[in-house]
C-alpha cells in the first residue's frame, strides 16, 4: 500500500460499521494467540542486536504474559462505546441564534512516531480501527523485526475483512 492510497482509505475505513471494526480488532487480539510464538521468536532477532544493558532492552522485549496483555487489550477495547457514536452529537445555540453542532467523526490519518516498544504498534492499531482511522506508524529500530510481523499480522486480518 502506498501513501497515496490513503486519503481513499481514510475514507472507507471511516464509513465501517463499529460491529466490523470491533470485529477486525478481536481477530486481531486471536491472531496474537495463535501466533505468539513466531511473535517471541521474531523479537529475539530484534533483541540479539542490543545490549542486555540497554535501557530500552526491557522495553523491546515481549514475552507470553506481554502478549496475553497485549491480546487482553482487544478485548477491552471493543467494549467500549463506539466513539463515533451519534448519541455523542451535541448541539449549540449562542446568543446571536446561530445553532452549531458537535459531531464526532474520525482524524483521518493519525501518523505517530514512538520508539522500542512493539506493544505500542498493536495499541495504535487498534485504537486507529475502533475509532474509524487509518494509521501510518514509525516504531524505533531497536523493534524492527517485531514492528514489521505485528503490522503483517494486522494488515493480514484487515485484508480479510
Amino acid at each position: 500500500m502506498t501513501v497515496s492510497h490513503l486519503p481513499t482509505l481514510a475514507l472507507d475505513f471511516a464509513q465501517t460499521p463499529h460491529d466490523i471494526r470491533n470485529a477486525l480488532i478481536l481477530a486481531i487480539g486471536v491472531s496474537l494467540e495463535k501466533h505468539s510464538s513466531e511473535i517471541l521468536l521474531v523479537n529475539t532477532r530484534d533483541l540479539a542486536n542490543m545490549d542486555t544493558r540497554d535501557s530500552l532492552y526491557d522495553r523491546v522485549k515481549l514475552t507470553e504474559q506481554r502478549i496475553q496483555t497485549m491480546r487482553e487489550s482487544c478485548g477491552i477495547l471493543v467494549e467500549i462505546t463506539d466513539p463515533l457514536d451519534e448519541r455523542y452529537v451535541q448541539v449549540f445555540e449562542t446568543h446571536e441564534d446561530l445553532h452549531l453542532r458537535s459531531v464526532p467523526v474520525p482524524l483521518g490519518v493519525v501518523a505517530c512516531i514512538y520508539e522500542a516498544r512493539p506493544n505500542v504498534t498493536l495499541d495504535l492499531a487498534i485504537l486507529c480501527i475502533k475509532s474509524g482511522n487509518v494509521c501510518v506508524l514509525k516504531g524505533g529500530s531497536q523493534a524492527t523485526h517485531t514492528n514489521a510481523y505485528l503490522r503483517d499480522l494486522i494488515q493480514n486480518i484487515l485484508a480479510e475483512y
